[in-house]
């Protein structure tokens, strides 16, 4: 038997148990809440609140105890609230789950979104029988998350792993707490396992989950919210009928139009938490609505509170829209219920948003319409060159004539913008029409809130763009594909309930189907039809462990800097992920501080790495005396130097040899070094 149908078998070995332990840290904790405030819930809403109320307890828990520095008395805890509610309820703890028993189109519609989802993820970071392989973003993405879940395990609030002596600011990292907390206390679970299977199998299954609870729950429907689930997993961009016009194939086309789409959130494990704790808060919005009882506002706030910590946009999304909505309804209707509670969440997230910052000026620039323009004009985008120079000619030429052809032009890009990023989703314009023809969407706390948070989420990316990387603030885009998702469900369900033919009705599902699908699956053609981008090979893997294990948790690591070049040395791809992109990999693999690595990410998190890496590039110089070399590993408590032999040449690695440094380790591909006498 193969070694990579051994790590797949362990792998689904591990799967049941992972679920296991998150019923007991997570969803019976959160049940256990839910019971006091929420106790009439369907089993449905029970499992979603359940495992979105949990996941928020264990992070504070873990925070606080964090601080307090008695992490290991945060598990006592709850196992001691575990089995208390065990003995109370007994096997009606987990009573709800046998709901999917009676409704099993809707497990199959679960499991196989969860799938479409995970697969995006799953492959990555697995034992191959070359290494460890890393399709699209995710030798760099998701090891920059496996790093800061091995910082915080050390430490919290957590060092910066990219940028030794520096704590970790300007980055939302609540998901990373989440997976930290759990890889600590249940150490069995490869943290690779974790990130890149276990939890996104988890988190998956709960967006489409969370999404039927609310639709149903706000629609007194079902079925539109069986179509939730389906418009939150299989609907994808029209990129696919550019590709088809451009002739560049028919699969494919997702971020033609900017904005990436549901069924890759959870190769962003920040973004996918947040698709599950924006449902369950709509959800929770809409019982306290209908029963404003004290006792609500819990799950209320600790749902809606907490969102700027997993995603700042998330966090403006929500509380820009329940602001807007406590304004409207106290304002036109003199209703008081929401504004303090809308108060309280923003302020929260606010603090939330400050206290993982260190900058004091704002993220954003105001550049009205950058991805407009940049959609129409770039090679990977629609490449309509023509259209911006027939705007650029109109604009310079003036003239009543001239600004209507500007506003033609403009018009139209805005709405390719908009119906191509929305897709089938489109539909959901039908929905919110009729409610705004009969006014019923002006008595509607929910649907007023649910349209704030859409119009703040499609507003922004239309007028700003982030400091550092500029189409970063396109995420916030997601989240009004995610609501008009939502829209479109009660729409398609409307749509197809007054059709009576079954075969029409048969044929309009089976067309909006196959509209919704091609970018779906020319996501995973385009991850998974060619070869992996980035390797960490055996060699490497070998080097990393023995690194790991024979450092302490504080030691420094100096690697040499990213070359762009190097990849050049090797004619085909998967290229090792040293070559690939300058990433957080050393630090991921080994738990411990770099001196410097993932300069873009450094950058991203508003550091200057140039200084560094002058410091390094000096070091490695062989022209550099050997008592600076010396100066610098001690001034900046460096222990060791982990290089691979193809970044290093004979003329650097002679003038290493004049320090004081002990060859510790050596193998086709790395040698690591350790300052003499520090071992």
């Amino acid at each position: 038997m193969s070694s990579e149908i051994i790590s797949l078998l362990k792998v689904l070995f591990y799967l049941p148990l992972f679920l296991f332990c998150s019923l007991l840290t997570f969803y019976l904790p959160g049940l256990s809440l839910v019971q006091k405030t929420l106790p009439s819930l369907r089993s449905d809403e029970k499992i979603a609140l359940g495992y979105s109320l949990g996941f928020i307890i264990f992070l504070l828990g873990y925070i606080i105890f964090s601080f307090i520095k008695i992490t290991p008395f945060l598990l006592l805890f709850f196992i001691i609230l575990d089995i208390c509610l065990l003995l109370k309820l007994k096997v009606k703890a987990f009573s709800p789950f046998l709901f999917f028993r009676k409704e099993k189109f809707l497990f199959f519609l679960l499991i196989s979104g969860t799938l479409v989802e995970g697969f995006i993820n799953f492959p990555s970071g697995f034992p191959f029988k070359n290494g460890h392989l890393y399709w699209s973003a995710q030798g760099h993405d998701g090891l920059w998350h496996v790093a800061v879940i091995e910082a915080i395990k050390k430490e919290f609030p957590p060092q910066n792993p990219l940028y030794a002596g520096e704590k970790l600011f300007n980055y939302h990292y609540f998901s990373d707490v989440i997976m930290a907390g759990f890889s600590e206390f249940f150490s069995l679970f490869n943290v690779l396992d974790l990130y890149f299977r276990f939890f996104p199998f988890l988190i998956s299954f709960l967006i489409g989950l969370s999404a039927y609870s609310f639709l149903t729950t706000w629609t007194k429907n079902k079925k539109i919210g069986f179509w939730g689930v389906f418009f939150s997993y299989f609907v994808g961009s029209f990129g696919w009928l550019v590709l088809l016009i451009q002739k560049r194939g028919f699969f494919g086309g997702e971020t033609i139009f900017w904005a990436s789409q549901n069924n890759t959130i959870i190769g962003n494990p920040p973004h996918a938490f947040c698709f599950v704790l924006l449902p369950a808060f709509f959800l929770t919005f809409y019982h306290y609505l209908q029963n404003p009882k004290k006792q609500i506002l819990l799950p209320l706030f600790l749902l809606g509170c907490f969102l700027a910590g997993f995603k700042v946009s998330a966090g403006v999304v929500l509380s820009g829209g329940i602001l807007a909505t406590s304004l409207f309804f106290l304002i036109f209707h003199k209703n008081k219920t929401l504004f303090l509670p809308a108060i309280i969440i923003s302020l929260v997230n606010f603090a939330v948003f400050k206290a993982l910052t260190n900058q004091g000026e704002s993220f954003l620039i105001f550049e009205p319409w950058w991805f407009i323009r940049t959609m129409v004009v770039t090679s990977d985008h629609l490449n309509w060159v023509d259209l911006e120079l027939k705007r650029q000619f109109y604009l310079a030429k003036g003239g009543i004539r001239s600004w209507l052809r500007i506003i033609q032009f403009e018009g139209m890009a805005f709405i390719i913008y908009l119906v191509g990023n929305l897709g089938t989703r489109i539909l959901g314009f039908i929905y919110l029409f009729k409610n705004l023809l009969n006014k019923k969407i002006f008595k509607s706390p929910v649907l007023i809130n649910l349209v704030s948070c859409a119009l703040i989420a499609f507003g922004i990316p239309l007028f700003f763009v982030q400091r550092g990387v500029a189409y970063n603030l396109i995420q916030f885009m997601q989240y009004f594909l995610l609501i008009f998702g939502f829209f479109a469900a009660i729409s398609t369900h409307h749509l197809f309930s007054s059709i009576k033919n079954s075969w029409k009705k048969f044929l309009g599902i089976a067309i909006l189907i196959l509209l919704s699908l091609p970018t779906v699956v020319g996501n995973l053609w385009e991850f998974y039809g060619k070869n992996a981008l980035a390797l960490v090979s055996n060699q490497e893997l070998e080097a990393l462990n023995f690194l790991k294990q024979n450092s302490s948790p504080k030691d420094i690591v100096l690697t040499k800097p990213f070359d762009r070049w190097k990849y050049l040395a090797y004619p085909h791809q998967p290229w090792p992920i040293s070559v690939w992109n300058s990433t957080a990999y050393v630090s991921a693999y080994t738990s411990r501080q770099t001196y410097l690595t993932d300069e873009g990410q450094v950058q991203i998190l508003g550091l200057n790495p140039e200084e560094r890496l002058e410091k390094i590039n000096l070091f490695f110089n062989p022209k550099t005396s050997v008592a600076n070399k010396k100066e610098f590993l001690l001034s900046n408590n460096i222990k060791f130097l982990y290089l691979r032999k193809d970044q290093i040449n004979s003329e650097e690695k002679n003038s290493l040899s004049q320090l004081n440094l002990k060859k510790i380790f050596e193998n086709n591909e790395v040698e690591i070094y350790v300052r003499n006498g520090l071992l």
